[in-house]
């Protein structure tokens, strides 16, 4: 009798955007450790050899056949004792993935902390995060057809035309309330709500030509974004070098990877910029 299966197999989109993000060393670390713990399983993979064979017509000796049944137990049992430490340890790997951090998400991944969020914005329609939440921006669509920007702690942020991906996310922790400038502009923002962890700073911070910005003992620093609001823009420095100049409402995203700066680094301008990101 002839079998035949047919599988398919659909791969959800955000699954396969969940594992890019995954693709940093450390991650793969992780994934490898995954991989050789699981191969574990197939220690058992040799055959189980009988010690006694019996044919037609002759005596069958029970201590034999208690022999057979004894290296077949002994094998059944050792394979049970790997199955049970797979499952140990994968699920020990499944919550190291669960919470791990990375720099675009400094919060981790653990499904009970997370909450997609779609949600419209305007002057009148304000979003609130919640104080022990951090909210993660990935997407801004602007339905007018004129630029806006969104508005966060009086200060202007980026200037949105049509639709705008941000990665990293823009970063907001609890407490934060976000609108729009004008009153005849709407928002569509897309994100996440996570638990807030209490190791990560989250950061909207203003620097001005009188208040530089030093990171903290035993933290680094991870700046998604930058935004010239002076008169001039705002130049910015660290360590009294100056590494860039931004215009007036300049919006500067570090798509392709965050500046990370060391405990003691001093961030200061020559006029008013806003600073996003993270510490850690």
């Amino acid at each position: 009798m002839e079998y035949n299966f047919n599988f398919r197999i659909n791969i959800d989109d955000r699954i396969l955007n969940f594992f890019k993000r995954l693709m940093i060393r450390r991650n793969l670390l992780i994934m490898l450790a995954l991989v050789i713990t699981s191969s574990t399983i197939f220690v058992f993979a040799a055959q189980i050899t009988k010690q006694y064979a019996f044919t037609s017509g002759t005596t069958i000796s029970s201590s034999k056949m208690n022999a057979n049944f004894d290296d077949l137990f002994a094998q059944v049992n050792t394979l049970d004792t790997q199955v049970t430490t797979l499952n140990t340890q994968v699920t020990g790997l499944d919550k190291s993935i669960g919470s791990l951090e990375d720099i675009y998400f400094p919060d981790g991944f653990s499904s009970s902390t997370l909450a997609s969020i779609i949600q419209n914005v305007s002057s009148m329609t304000t979003l609130s995060v919640a104080s022990n939440k951090n909210l993660y921006i990935y997407s801004v669509t602007n339905s007018t057809s004129s630029p806006e920007s969104l508005v966060y702690g009086g200060q202007r942020y980026f200037t949105i035309t049509g639709s705008t991906i941000f990665f990293p996310p823009l970063v907001f922790k609890g407490g934060s309330t976000l609108s729009t400038y004008s009153t005849s502009s709407l928002f569509f923002i897309k994100g996440i709500i996570a638990d807030s962890n209490t190791t990560v700073t989250v950061l909207n911070k203003s620097v001005t030509a009188i208040s530089s910005y030093t990171v903290p003992s035993g933290k680094k620093l991870f700046v998604h974004s930058l935004h010239g609001r002076g008169a001039t823009g705002g130049s910015f420095n660290v360590n009294s070098l100056n590494i860039l100049q931004l215009l007036q409402n300049e919006d500067k995203i570090f798509s392709a990877f965050p500046l990370i700066f060391p405990e003691g680094t001093v961030i200061s301008t020559n006029d008013s910029i806003i600073m996003t990101g993270v510490e850690k």
